[in-house]
């Protein structure tokens, strides 16, 4: 197996970030840090500065030290859909673990596949469209991120409730046909430990599990801070679901893994 494929597969594994120089490490930890709070486009910036700084890199390290830094921000990339980053940046992560596109049967020839078809979804304007993510979990929000449809600045006007929790299809039809009054009753929310020891919200029916909100201070008086960041989401869902404009929606209904291409 080439260090560029080893280095593909073990970038799947978000909890093991892989050995590289200090200062691009701090950067990608700022990037995760800043997509797990929500903050997108400070977690677009981020990830352009460590594509810039692999760049120089590149200059000094051979390609196979610097391969596990060039497969992490790429699965990174995939994984959050860092907002309004054109697809040139992957482009420039790819080129440097391979020009040579491999077979479909290998994690970088999947990798090279998924990047030409982001660069025709770019070129068609298709990005541009909003995408509203419907379903039982947070994959319909990555997903077609990975694909290139989410790349405009304004796209955080999509993300709603929908997209940051775990869901029981009873929970998402109820709110789609009855409203959102039910959907985080204020008498009707514990949480649990997770393995990490985070207090993680759920409903006590467990028709939803907030495990995007993590910790204090969701947990604190009753869970207001979690009901009202739910009900900023939901009223988000609602204006973009009513507005006479031209809208996607990215629908999953399944608790089956995703597919890799």
């Amino acid at each position: 197996m080439s260090p560029a494929e080893a280095a593909l597969l073990a970038a799947q594994d978000v909890t093991r970030l892989p050995a590289m120089p200090a200062p691009l490490a701090r950067l990608m930890l700022r990037h995760a840090q800043e997509a797990a709070e929500r903050r997108f486009a400070q977690a677009a910036l981020a990830m352009a500065e460590a594509v810039e700084m692999i760049a120089i890199l590149a200059d000094g390290m051979a390609p196979e030290a610097l391969a596990p830094a060039r497969a992490w921000a790429l699965a990174r990339i995939e994984q959050h859909g860092a907002v309004a980053l054109p697809p040139h940046l992957p482009r420039l992560l790819l080129q440097g673990l391979g020009d040579t596109v491999p077979g479909p049967g290998t994690a970088l020839g999947r990798a090279w596949a998924r990047q030409a078809f982001r660069e025709e979804v770019a070129a068609a304007g298709l990005a541009r469209v909003p995408l509203l993510p419907l379903g039982l979990n947070c994959l319909p929000w990555n997903l077609p991120a990975r694909w290139g449809f989410r790349s405009a600045p304004n796209a955080m006007e999509a993300f709603n409730p929908f997209a940051l929790a775990s869901h029981e299809l009873p929970t998402v039809l109820a709110a789609l046909e009855e409203g959102w009054a039910g959907y985080a009753p204020e008498d009707g929310i514990r949480a649990i430990a997770a393995p990490g020891g985070a207090r993680i919200p759920l409903r006590a029916d467990g028709g939803a599990v907030w495990n995007h909100h993590a910790g204090a201070p969701w947990d604190e008086a009753g869970f207001a801070a979690l009901r009202l960041d739910l009900a900023m989401l939901a009223r988000r869902f609602e204006r973009l679901a009513a507005a006479r404009l031209p809208l996607r929606v990215a629908l999953l209904a399944t608790e089956r893994a995703a597919p890799d291409a």
